[in-house]
């Protein structure tokens, strides 16, 4: 019994020794809770008890209590226990050092870490706004050298333009000089009273001619003045300027409408004018020192020349484009009826090309008169010696007198039907083609029946088989009037369908 009652006096003492080591345990806690609350390294460092899991509390008359417990149960114990009590406490307070020393050296790495994170991205930011800073007075720099530099090229540019503006006028009041010297030497002419010069559209060239716009202040169109030196070699010479001024005023017959009997009205082969005929104003000549002056006012045409329309319009090689058959169809009728009325005349022109036909803003064929006047030909007992040779001329003009005036005229419709080729193809005929290898190329075969037989009429190269410029005329108003049947019979083909159409409809 005795033994008994000591071995339940050792487990209550051991029971109040753990009760002792649970309290020294809790009282560590409290204190630590405290210490960390008082100190606050951090702000995550206070909200970390608030994801621990929820402690006992205690008051202070609880705290009081287990106290004055723990000093009764240390009275009570032995020596071992308190021994065994003392290493236990120390090694609880080892623990709990070592803890905060963990917990310690783990937020100071953190925090050091968070810093080393902060001040890198710091001198991230201060080195990229650096170099951004850098970027800017590079661009900056740069806008202000281009800045100067094209200062410096507005400024040369300006003094280029200034150049050519002074040398502009310069040659502009030069060339105004230069008409109004001629002016001052005609000044007995009353027409040059009336002109007031606009441009200079050709200096002295070849033929050593020149070529005004000028606007006549009486009716305010636009005029033409072509003016050349003449040798005055005498009367009765084929050179003569008075024989010259008959024959420009001749051409110029053939533009005027005169007035014309019923008989004549009704036949088209006794036209002895056409509106597609240049229209020539006036043509006198003047003398000046030891030379006369010739002078030519015709109609201002502000098309230009046919010549600059086919260079614009065949001349890249790279680009195939097609002029359509019914502007060449009506191109080649306003020629032929001009070239009869010229004819009629008895005028053979000799130098019809691209350069001496002109545009007007409708794009209608006006024919002018030849760049060298000299190699017209004309029935007044005289043959002039010149011809214009070229990709347009007839084979017969290389020895002109051994053709009579008449094989002249042919000459004309040679020409016609080459420049009629060249608006087709995009190039004159070639001389030494037969017709018949011509007119079978691809590019002539492309367009309808007529056009091959209208250079057959006028590509011949003898000119007995040429056509003459009437048969030409008829023959173009013959195929005109064909395709207005055509079109004729089409639009009374759709009228006639449509009719049935509506029948049907009106009887179903």
């Amino acid at each position: 019994q005795a033994a008994e009652e000591r071995q339940q006096a050792h487990e209550a003492e051991l029971a109040r020794a753990q009760r002792q080591v649970t309290f020294a345990r809790m009282t560590t806690n409290l204190l630590t809770r405290q210490t960390t609350k008082s100190s606050k390294i951090d702000a995550k460092t206070a909200s970390e008890p608030a994801s621990l899991p929820p402690q006992e509390e205690f008051t202070q008359d609880q705290l009081a209590t287990e106290r004055a417990a723990f000093e009764r149960a240390l009275e009570l114990l032995s020596e071992e226990q308190r021994l065994t009590l003392a290493r236990l406490e120390v090694e609880e307070k080892q623990r709990l050092e070592g803890s905060l020393q963990q917990q310690m050296d783990k937020r100071i790495k953190k925090y050091i870490k968070k810093k080393s994170k902060r001040q890198r991205q710091e001198r991230m930011r201060r080195e990229q706004f650096a170099m951004e800073s850098e970027d800017q007075v590079e661009h900056q720099r740069r806008k202000e050298d281009k800045f100067a530099t094209d200062t410096i090229d507005l400024e040369n540019t300006e003094k280029v333009m200034r150049r050519l503006e002074a040398f502009e006028f310069k040659a502009l009041e030069r060339k105004r000089a230069a008409f109004l010297e001629l002016v001052d030497k005609c000044h007995d002419r009353s027409i040059f009273r009336r002109l007031a010069w606009e441009a200079t559209l050709q200096e002295r060239g070849v033929l050593n001619r020149v070529i005004f716009r000028v606007r006549d202040s009486l009716t305010r169109r636009q005029i033409a003045l072509l003016t050349m030196p003449w040798p005055d070699t005498g009367n009765g010479h084929p050179d003569n300027t008075a024989r010259m001024v008959d024959i420009v005023r001749t051409f110029q017959r053939a533009s005027t409408p005169v007035l014309l009997t019923i008989a004549q009205r009704s036949d088209d082969r006794h036209a002895t004018f056409s509106r597609y005929v240049a229209g020539v104003q006036d043509a006198f000549s003047h003398k000046i020192k030891s030379w006369q002056q010739l002078f030519i006012l015709h109609e201002y045409y502000p098309g230009g020349r046919l010549h600059d329309a086919l260079c614009n319009l065949y001349g890249d090689p790279n680009v195939v484009r097609h002029v359509p058959e019914s502007l060449i169809m009506r191109w080649a009728s306003q020629l032929a009826k001009a070239v009869r009325a010229v004819h009629s005349h008895g005028l053979a022109l000799r130098g019809i090309d691209p350069r001496a036909i002109f545009l007007t803003a409708d794009n209608q064929l006006r024919l002018g008169l030849p760049k060298d006047l000299r190699a017209i030909s004309i029935n007044d007992g005289f043959e002039s010696q010149v011809s214009i040779l070229g990709p347009y001329s007839a084979p017969e003009l290389e020895d002109p007198d051994s053709f009579p005036h008449a094989s002249h005229k042919k000459a004309d419709v040679f020409a016609l039907g080459a420049v009629i080729h060249h608006v087709a193809v995009g190039a004159p005929p070639l001389h030494n083609m037969q017709v018949s290898r011509l007119v079978a190329t691809p590019r002539v075969r492309r367009y309808n029946r007529w056009l091959r037989d209208f250079l057959r009429m006028t590509l011949q190269p003898a000119p007995d088989d040429r056509a003459t410029s009437m048969d030409v005329v008829d023959f173009l108003n013959d195929q005109a009037d064909q395709v207005v049947l055509m079109q004729a019979e089409d639009a009374s083909e759709k009228e006639r369908a449509i009719e049935e159409a509506h029948l049907t409809a009106a009887t179903t």
